[in-house]
C-alpha cells in the first residue's frame, strides 16, 4: 500500500476532535540543550497550544558535559538540573511523556556500547523517564513498546548495542525482538518507530544508519512487517526534514526527523542534500521546531513541523 501525499500549505492543525482508539495526536522533538527560558518556551507552546495526547523525546534530551559523564552521580545530577526549572517541570506534569536517548544523554559525543558507564547511564535514564515502559532488567537496554488503540509505538535503543561505524547500531537481539513485536501487533493500523539516528538519509554523514551494514536488515524487517503503514521518528540532526523510501513490497516508508527543540541549528550542506536521494527538499526546516502527527478515524495521517509559537513551518497529509 502506498500512501498518497497531499501538501497542505498553511492549514492549521489544532482543534481536530479525537475519537477513542482510532484518533491520536502525537508531538515529538529532540536536541533540547538548556539555553535559557526562551529556548524552553517551545515546551510551553506544545503543552498549551498544540495539546497533544503524548510527547515523544527523541534523544539528546540532555547534553552531558565531560564532567557529567565522568561519573554516574554527575549524569544523574545533570538530568535533574536540566529538568528542574519551572517551565520544564510544568511541561513534564502537563503531558504524558515517553523518551528514547541518543549520544548526548547517554555519554560522550558519538559514544557506543564501549562507554565505561553504559549500565549506569541506562539506570539514570530509566529512573528519570519512569513513564516510559522500558524493561532494563529483562533486555539490558532501553527498548520499549506501547499500544494505544490502533496505534503501536516502538522505542528503540541505538546506543546500548552500538559498535564502531561499519558494524551494528541496534544489535541482533533487538532486531529479533522488533520483528516479534510487529507480528504480535499485526492488527495495528499504524506503527511509529522511534530511534535516535536517522535511518533513510543516504548521505554518509554524522551517525546516520546508512553507515552501518545492519541498516539493510532493519529495512528488510520493516518491509516484511504485516503492517502497511510504518512511520520512522528520528532526531539528532539539528534541523528537520522528511525522507521517503519505496520498499520492494510497495510499502512507502516515511521518516520524520525533528530537531532541534532548543540546541544549536545546522542546515544540511548542499553535498548532503545531493547525496540524500530520499529527501523531500521542501521539508527542510532550519528553525527551532517540534513535530506533530495526527491520525484520524479514517486513517488519514497529518504530519507537520511547528515553530516556537506553534505556527506551521511545513506539513503534509498522508491518505490511505
Amino acid at each position: 500500500m502506498i500512501w498518497k501525499v497531499i501538501f497542505l500549505g498553511s492549514l492549521a492543525l489544532a482543534g481536530i476532535a479525537t475519537q477513542a482508539q482510532t484518533s491520536h495526536r502525537i508531538a515529538f522533538g529532540s536536541c533540547a540543550d538548556y539555553v535559557g527560558e526562551k529556548g524552553d518556551s517551545i515546551l510551553t507552546t506544545i503543552a498549551t497550544k498544540t495539546k497533544p495526547d503524548l510527547f515523544l523525546w527523541l534523544g539528546d534530551n540532555v547534553y552531558y558535559e565531560k564532567a557529567d559523564y565522568a561519573s554516574p552521580k554527575g549524569m544523574k545530577e545533570a538530568v535533574q538540573n536540566r529538568f528542574s526549572n519551572p517551565r520544564v517541570k510544568s511541561f513534564l506534569q502537563d503531558l504524558p511523556q515517553r523518551a528514547i536517548w541518543d549520544d548526548h544523554d547517554y555519554g560522550p559525543n558519538d559514544s557506543d556500547s564501549s562507554f565505561v558507564y553504559r549500565k549506569e547511564s541506562q539506570e539514570v535514564f530509566s529512573k528519570f523517564w519512569k513513564e516510559t515502559p522500558t524493561k532494563l532488567n529483562k533486555y539490558g537496554d532501553l527498548r520499549w513498546l506501547e499500544r494505544r488503540g490502533n496505534l503501536l509505538i516502538v522505542g528503540l535503543d541505538n546506543r546500548s548495542h552500538r559498535g564502531p561505524v561499519g558494524t551494528q547500531m541496534l544489535g541482533n537481539g533487538q532486531l529479533l525482538w522488533l520483528e516479534s513485536v510487529l507480528l504480535e501487533h499485526q492488527d495495528a493500523t499504524v506503527v511509529l518507530v522511534a530511534v535516535g539516528s536517522q535511518v533513510l538519509n543516504e548521505a554518509h554523514v554524522f551517525e546516520n544508519y546508512v553507515r552501518f551494514p545492519e541498516r539493510k536488515r532493519f529495512l528488510d524487517l520493516l518491509d516484511r512487517a504485516p503492517q502497511k503503514r510504518v512511520v520512522l521518528l528520528t532526531g539528532d540532526r539539528h534541523h528537520s526534514e522528511t525522507n521517503r523510501l519505496l520498499l520492494p513490497s510497495g510499502k512507502m516508508l516515511v521518516e520524520y526527523t525533528s530537531s532541534a527543540l532548543s540546541s544549536k541549528l545546522f542546515a544540511p550542506t548542499p553535498k548532503e542534500v545531493e547525496a540524500n536521494i530520499h529527501l523531500d527538499p521542501t521539508s527542510v526546516v532550519t528553525d527551532y521546531n517540534y513535530g506533530l502527527l495526527e491520525l484520524d478515524g479514517s486513517g488519514n495521517l497529518r504530519a507537520a513541523y511547528l515553530d516556537r509559537m506553534g505556527q506551521v513551518l511545513w506539513e503534509e497529509l498522508l491518505t490511505p
